[in-house]
């Protein structure tokens, strides 16, 4: 016949499963087999559920470094941009120099002030 021979040890109340239950913490005169199996495939499932989760925020937070990463890196693009806007007057071959020291005279003087003079010049 199909059926399962009644000195099988995995039927239910049979010496195998009452060692399984037993390994895991239960006592298995207490608990039944289809009871503690349902409970492992419980907690399977939200074992894999975590696992899920876990993994889909370990992705999050990769994007959300990358993202910040690549704030920061324009960030101090700009900043340098926005340095090299300053120092435009000043060439690489240092040919710029006394123009900062004209411009200050300028404003000591009043010269920078006076619409005349700056026209006539």
């Amino acid at each position: 016949s199909s059926g399962i021979n009644a000195e099988w040890p995995l039927r239910p109340g049979g010496k195998c499963v009452a060692e399984i239950i037993t390994f895991y913490g239960e006592d298995a005169k207490k608990t039944n087999a289809e009871d503690f199996f349902s409970d492992i495939v419980t907690f399977c499932n939200d074992f894999e559920t975590a696992r899920v989760e876990n993994a889909k925020m370990k992705e999050a937070k990769k994007r959300e470094e990358k993202q910040k990463e690549m704030k920061e890196k324009e960030k101090r693009r700009k900043e340098q941009k926005d340095k090299e806007r300053k120092n435009f007057i000043i060439d690489e071959q240092g040919e710029g120099e006394g123009v900062l020291d004209d411009l200050m005279d300028a404003l000591k003087t009043g010269q920078a002030y006076n619409r005349d003079n700056r026209r006539k010049q």
